[in-house]
């Protein structure tokens, strides 16, 4: 029975639009030592969060009391439709932000499963999460066959490559668990050498304090001329360690794009001058729904700033954000 389960499970995440599902168990994960150790070096800089619910990131059960199994999917997106996307500004954001919040798109994709779920088996305990729970969400697809965690620290999948988005749903269920990959990165450390900051310190050690998606969603003030001048014209996140990941290379494939990942046409008909002059509310309106609204305004803009100045443009100093000015100030 629950063998087939476990298989309607997957066809119906794949009929909802998720592109790879993994199932493993709900024992405790083997990455404390790992972690501890990387925010004892203060690796993790203001992302405070990360020091929190410590214990509850490697187990699964003290997420949902009786937790027997995690369903995690992969939400993927066509990596060369985007990467056009970037060449078609002056400014450079993620891949996946283009369009709408991918959380928004998980929660209505989990919320349609677990019905399809529930009529095969009545009510049953889950939780799902995106993003939104103290849990190591790359550790737990690992072991559930769905990648292997590659050397810039992202998960690794050998017919999809690392531009995905993850999540899962914890749940009381008891579904047989897939085989963990092994991993697959030989020799190879092109995802190091591609770092615009050296962020990543050492194979597997990422010094988020240095990483540009930390610096441009997470860092909250002026970024030092050392990293700023380093930014380029990226203005939310940063894919240079996955665009020179061989596997990224290979998977070539075209994948399903959710109709909801497609590009906003306000950053196709907007450049970094466009972007600059936008007030508060009109930021707040062009990103409802957009993974690029939660850094806020002034982050924003204080991004845009550095990109307009790595792009050799004048910028009026007379911006009421103040931060507008510091951040002059120190790339001067």
């Amino acid at each position: 029975m629950f063998q087939e389960l476990k298989n309607q499970i997957k066809r119906w995440a794949k009929e909802l639009g998720f592109t790879a599902v993994g199932i493993t168990d709900a024992e405790v994960l083997a990455d404390k030592q790992k972690l501890t150790a990387w925010l004892e070096q203060g690796f993790h800089g203001q992302m405070r969060y990360m020091e929190k619910w410590l214990e509850k990131r490697f187990d699964p059960a003290q997420l949902l009391p009786q937790a027997k199994s995690v369903i995690m999917v992969i939400q993927s997106f066509d990596q060369a439709l985007m990467a056009e996307k970037n060449k078609k500004t002056n400014f450079k954001i993620a891949h996946y932000a283009w369009g709408r919040d991918y959380h928004k798109i998980f929660r209505a994709q989990f919320k349609k499963l677990i019905s399809k779920i529930e009529n095969e088996t009545g009510k049953f305990g889950y939780r799902f999460f995106v993003d939104s729970a103290p849990i190591l969400e790359k550790a737990l697809a690992q072991r559930a066959g769905l990648g292997w965690i590659g050397k810039h620290t992202l998960l690794v999948n050998p017919n999809l490559g690392s531009f995905f988005m993850l999540g899962g749903i914890c749940t009381d269920l008891a579904l047989q668990s897939d085989e963990a990959l092994k991993i697959n990165c030989g020799n190879c450390e092109r995802c190091l050498k591609a770092c615009p900051t050296q962020a990543l310190i050492s194979p597997y050690q990422l010094d988020a304090r240095r990483c540009i998606a930390y610096l441009t969603m997470e860092y909250d003030d002026v970024i030092p001329y050392e990293l700023a001048s380093k930014m380029g014209a990226r203005i939310f996140g940063c894919d240079e360690c996955q665009l020179a990941c061989p596997w990224n290379q290979l998977c070539k494939q075209k994948n399903n794009l959710h109709s909801d990942f497609s590009t906003r046409k306000i950053w196709l008909t907007s450049d970094l001058k466009n972007l600059f002059y936008w007030s508060e509310e009109e930021f707040l309106k062009y990103t409802e729904g957009s993974s690029i609204r939660r850094i806020g305004y002034q982050r924003f803009i204080r991004n845009v700033v550095i990109a307009l100045i790595n792009a050799g443009e004048k910028i009026e100093v007379n911006h009421p954000l103040e931060i507008v000015r510091r951040q002059i100030e120190a790339v001067k």
